[in-house]
């Protein structure tokens, strides 16, 4: 059990329950000498859980010690602030915490997480500096608060939880708010809400294309698009070296990627290999990389590598890589490639307790998702000292 005390009047809660629902498989509450509450959940590949909520207290990331992260470790508001946690796939850890807000108040109701683990949350905020924190190479959309009460607010946080993509204020002159949110292969994020403002769309200028640009009646609900803005990070030196098997795409049973569904296949397979480096002084890294599912039949090849970038995981500092690239998908060239792996064991250790694990993503035009525990072989990241 991660947290077995009530830490203040209230305390957000996270719980699994077991496939058939006869089982906890864990249960924590999250919270500090103050108030809080859960809102939005999300769930990655490999399992770990990803909470947005809001808290009152000063003292919510004082649980995040090392190996943890803590992004943003001071609560910015006179009353509220939202939260962002993630919580290993046993739920006994955290991986990251951090508050997100500004000097008024916030509260995260949405959140969603990519392929390769980033998270994406929306929610409301009453704070005119709430994308202060948003710095170089952090990307700030729109920095300024719209007016009225409330503006929603979207940000999306890097794989490790220890920056910040990009974050902006969705709002326009009355108030508005954002209840959900979902992200594609692509990294595009769909954000949801509801608006009383007469000039929402007035920041959708082309090529943005505005669908209805009326408020219809006192509030009405909205639907945002927006794409992905995230720049390749320098690469790192060093070197991954990838082979073994995870289940196929095929297995996957989560509703957020039904349409990539093709199964499920008890037993199915999909088989990966090669390894990748970057040398200080090279202008990019190179290798191979070969991908095939053998359920639904994708075949990736890598053709092109644009960065490789070890650090910090789930299993320890310079665990955790991400390789972006180019890849040949079922034929088709110059499609998007990213790929995250995780070492945690060594080979021919027994039973270990956190796998090795790889998730894979391609894109625009073929594509594919996938991600999981090795369930044979071994990733070895290696940083050169």
């Amino acid at each position: 059990m991660l947290d077995a005390t009530l830490g203040g009047p209230s305390d957000a809660f996270v719980v699994k329950l077991n496939a058939t629902g006869t089982a906890l498989v864990y249960s924590t509450y999250l919270g500090g000498s103050g108030g809080e509450v859960g809102f939005g959940i999300a769930v990655d590949a490999a399992g770990a859980a990803y909470v947005t909520g809001g808290t009152s207290s000063a003292d919510f990331t004082a649980s995040c010690t090392a190996p943890c992260t803590v992004l943003d470790a001071t609560l910015g508001g006179p009353f509220f602030d939202a939260f962002v946690v993630k919580l290993n796939a046993t739920g006994t850890a955290l991986a990251y915490s951090t508050y997100l807000g500004g000097s008024g108040d916030e509260f995260g109701f949405g959140i969603a997480v990519d392929a390769a683990g980033a998270a994406y949350v929306t929610g409301e905020t009453s704070s005119a500096d709430f994308t202060a924190s948003c710095t170089a190479p952090c990307t700030v959309l729109d920095s300024s608060f719209g007016g009225g009460i409330l503006d929603a607010f979207v940000t999306k946080l890097n794989a490790t939880g220890s920056a910040l993509v990009y974050s902006t204020y969705l709002g326009g002159s009355g108030f508005d708010q954002g209840f959900g949110i979902a992200v594609d292969a692509a990294g595009a994020a769909y954000v949801t809400g509801r608006t009383s403002s007469a000039d929402f769309t007035a920041g959708c200028t082309a090529p943005c294309t505005v669908l209805d640009g009326s408020l219809g009646g006192p509030q009405d609900a909205f639907v945002v698009k927006i794409a992905d803005i995230m720049s390749p990070p320098a690469p790192t030196p060093g070197t991954v070296s990838l082979g073994g098997f995870i289940d196929s795409a095929g297995n996957i049973l989560d509703p957020s990627v039904l349409l990539l569904q093709r199964g499920p296949v008890p037993g199915g397979k999909a088989s990966f290999g090669g390894n990748v480096q970057f040398r200080s002084g090279d202008p990019s890294p190179t290798g191979n990389v070969r991908y095939l599912d053998h359920v639904t039949s994708d075949d990736i090849k890598a053709t092109s590598f644009i960065t490789l970038v070890i650090g910090a995981g789930l299993c320890g500092p310079d665990t955790h890589a991400l390789i972006i690239g180019k890849a040949t998908v079922n034929g088709v060239p110059d499609q998007d490639l990213q790929i995250n792996v995780d070492d945690c064991s060594e080979p021919g250790s027994q039973q270990p307790s956190t796998p090795d694990m790889l998730m894979i993503m391609t894109g625009p035009n073929q594509v594919y998702m996938n991600g999981g525990p090795l369930v044979g072989g071994n990733i070895q990241v290696k940083k050169a000292q």
